[in-house]
């Protein structure tokens, strides 16, 4: 349990480029498109997209000294969503921030280029405990809880997740959906050793499946349309959301240690803006929605139908409040202590810092934000 007293900000951690190459390899928060753009050294694709705008907005405070970040992020709207809504409601220009943005594919080049020095802070999905328990990076907020974040699916023969014994399986090893698959087997009383997993790049997945080179997959979540499109036998037999709070991620603003323990105000900052957008994104989730919608996914051809259902619609966003009460009750701690050792059984992760550790860092800037934000509201 996280003690709400005290601002411990944990160990400031040697980002060490031996270990993070170690975690690097399939970081399982593979982005759902690229958009166009010019590609970095990092393997990023430099965007010149909505994200880089901040527009302004009116306030009976005067607006702080603008401070330029530069911002990693992957295209997901659990991900770079506030960013999104913050730029297009003049959330960020409020606060003072504006964010020099670069879009990932994946959240370990994020970490990468952090470590590297050519980003100040990062956006990534469901490894942001690798990270953080090894010291390499400190979370500090949290976007939303994403408890439809995989699913098993496979053909009329294979009914449910016991079935799959002496099936072939593919996924991307590693990943969130491997570790999709290794919760559903363990709750249906098997293990990998009664199936065989294979080892696939997550654009060959699905083709795979389509193809009847494998009995099942444990995809990405956004991967059912083209599932459904290929091989319309195909159905789903189990789904993240029915093993609540395993196989649950959450994606988080990520800096170095050195840079949080160094401009913890400025991170308060960040926090409130988050707040702002966070708040409009409860309060208007069409409009929301939309703001995202054209920035970024109308453009790659992805249709709206497709993006509240694959996109928005496994997201779960928590109202500025509940996000306390999460940690305050244990369960953000829970989910993120759960990711962290179904890691460890992939090989991802061998030692790391207690869960709580890391986390009574974003516990304290959260609660400072916050306090300030509700005094806002007043």
């Amino acid at each position: 349990m996280i003690n709400p007293g005290g601002r411990s900000r944990g160990p400031a951690g040697l980002a060490l480029m031996m270990v993070l190459s170690m975690v690097l390899t399939a970081c399982g928060e593979a982005a759902t498109s690229s958009q166009p753009g010019a590609t970095t050294s990092a393997g990023a694709t430099a965007t010149a997209d909505a994200t880089t705008e901040a527009s302004s907005a009116p306030s009976e405070e005067p607006t702080p000294e603008i401070e330029t970040i530069r911002l990693g992020y992957l295209l997901f709207p659990a991900i770079d969503g506030h960013v999104r809504v913050g730029n297009t409601q003049g959330f960020w220009a409020k606060r003072g921030i504006e964010f020099e943005t670069t879009e990932f594919d994946a959240g370990g080049p994020v970490t990468q280029a952090l470590v590297g020095g050519s980003l100040d802070m990062g956006i990534i999905g469901g490894a942001t405990p690798i990270f953080n328990c090894q010291g390499i990076v400190q979370t500090f907020v949290f976007n939303a809880i994403e408890p439809y974040a995989g699913a098993i699916w496979a053909g009329p023969d294979v009914a449910t997740v016991a079935d799959l014994q002496g099936k072939t399986v593919g996924t991307i090893f590693g990943t969130t959906a491997h570790i999709m698959l290794i919760v559903a087997l363990d709750a249906a009383g098997l293990t990998q050793d009664d199936v065989e997993v294979v080892n696939l790049e997550p654009a060959a997945v699905v083709s795979a499946f389509i193809a009847g080179q494998v009995d099942a997959i444990s995809p990405f979540a956004e991967a059912g349309e083209d599932i459904a499109a290929g091989r319309p036998d195909a159905h789903q037999i189990a789904e993240s959301v029915d093993y609540f709070p395993r196989a649950t991620v959450m994606g988080g603003w990520i800096v170095s240690p050195e840079f949080a323990e160094e401009n913890h105000d400025l991170l308060v900052r960040v926090v409130l803006g988050w707040l702002d957008a966070n708040d409009y994104i409860i309060n208007h989730p069409t409009e929301a929605a939309d703001d995202q919608f054209e920035q970024a996914y109308e453009a790659l051809g992805i249709t709206r139908e497709r993006f509240d259902r694959d996109y928005v619609g496994i997201v779960q966003y928590q109202p500025n409040a509940e996000w306390l009460d999460l940690i305050e009750n244990g369960e953000v701690e829970e989910i993120q202590t759960n990711l962290t050792e179904d890691f460890r059984s992939v090989g991802r992760i061998e030692t790391c810092v207690p869960t709580s550790e890391w986390l009574q860092t974003y516990y304290d800037i959260y609660q400072e934000a916050y306090a300030l934000w509700e005094e806002e509201q007043e």
